[in-house]
């Protein structure tokens, strides 16, 4: 037993000693330098052995030893691409002269990949260089093959994926996917462009944000049009009524926007059937009695469907209507227009 005992410890030890060994001696019998490979992985991100045995094969040529790792990390990134993804976060951010927002979502594989600064400032990236130069025409693209093709095309000084330089954004991705060994797809692109660009504001609310807080879980969007032109003076007081009623649409998700937008038909099929909910003495009163009767219990349905009518989130009474919230924020203003909204959740 004493001998069997002796030869289990004898084994472990060995294991762990040759394992030990093994990274030693690549280290201590390696011709290239400490200060080498941890510069060479500070500029690229790869571990200390990649770094090492690409400096070998380069002849320490730091440069060449930088390319050598990213055609590498390429390659092992067309591996990945096809592989599920699931996960992910949406990003939304406006062009240099606020005409246009550009909405990006971008998926992974795990909910700890989409956490990571990384991919964060993948979408980031994503952002800016589309943005200010929207490649493509469409308001909407969702073909991946198309998505990447404006990747392609749009770059931007200064892009880099853990300080290694990408000349593009679909060289991005990839060298992305690399260093997070997941597969990354930026799953739609949209364009979201105000009409009119002295007197509208487009509003943006971000849900459950990241690190950068343009960039979370859903993304609303709203194009709202002021009476009187949004100048220097006003545009601070403009723009926060549209972010806030950017956030009361993804909260409250309203399907009509005022009671004007509803169908006929809904409407008829709505008043019907408070019609029939009534009981029969109430059904024979005169017409205009009648219509003001129909006309107050359908304020539960106008409540839920018509944003107007509906509580203003954000008022701490709960007594508040939308439409109150406009009409008194939105003073010396004007009139106020909803011209069209956009609600985008992973």
């Amino acid at each position: 037993v004493s001998n069997s005992l002796e030869l289990d410890m004898l084994a472990k030890v060995f294991k762990h000693t040759h394992k030990y060994l093994h990274y030693q001696s690549a280290a201590m019998f390696s011709n290239i330098s400490i200060k080498l490979i941890k510069e060479l992985r500070e500029l690229t991100g790869s571990s200390i052995d990649e770094c090492r045995k690409a400096l070998e094969a380069q002849n320490s040529d730091i440069q060449k030893a930088a390319e050598h790792l990213k055609k590498r990390g390429l390659a092992q990134a067309e591996k990945r691409v096809g592989r599920k993804t699931q996960e992910g976060l949406i990003g939304v951010k406006l062009n240099r002269d606020e005409r246009v927002a550009l909405v990006a979502e971008v998926y992974c594989e795990t909910d700890f990949v989409a956490k990571t600064d990384m991919f964060v400032q993948f979408i980031d990236n994503v952002l800016q260089g589309v943005a200010n130069e929207t490649n493509f025409g469409e308001a909407s693209l969702t073909e991946e093959a198309e998505i990447d093709k404006v990747l392609e095309k749009t770059s931007f000084q200064g892009l880099k994926v853990a300080e290694q330089e990408a000349k593009n954004l679909f060289e991005a991705k990839q060298l992305s996917i690399s260093k997070l060994q997941e597969n990354i797809r930026v799953g739609a692109l949209h364009k979201f462009q105000k009409d009119e660009p002295t007197r509208n504001v487009i509003g943006v609310y971000v849900h459950n944000s990241t690190v950068l807080n343009y960039i979370g879980f859903a993304v609303s969007l709203v194009d709202l049009h002021f009476e009187n032109p949004v100048t220097e003076e006003n545009k601070q007081k403009a723009q926060e009524i549209a972010n806030n009623l950017a956030m009361q649409i993804l909260a409250s998700k309203p399907t009509y926007i005022s009671r004007e937008d509803i169908p006929a038909d809904i409407m008829k099929a709505e008043r019907d059937k408070v019609f029939g909910e009534l009981d029969d003495n109430l059904k024979q009163k005169p017409e205009k009695v009648l219509n003001t009767i129909i006309e107050g219990k359908l304020k539960k349905f106008y409540d839920e469907n018509v944003l107007y009518d509906q509580i203003f989130v954000m008022d701490p009474e709960e007594t508040l209507t939308v439409q109150q919230y406009i009409d008194s924020a939105a003073q010396g203003l004007g009139k106020v227009k909803i011209a069209k909204h956009f609600i985008k959740t992973k």
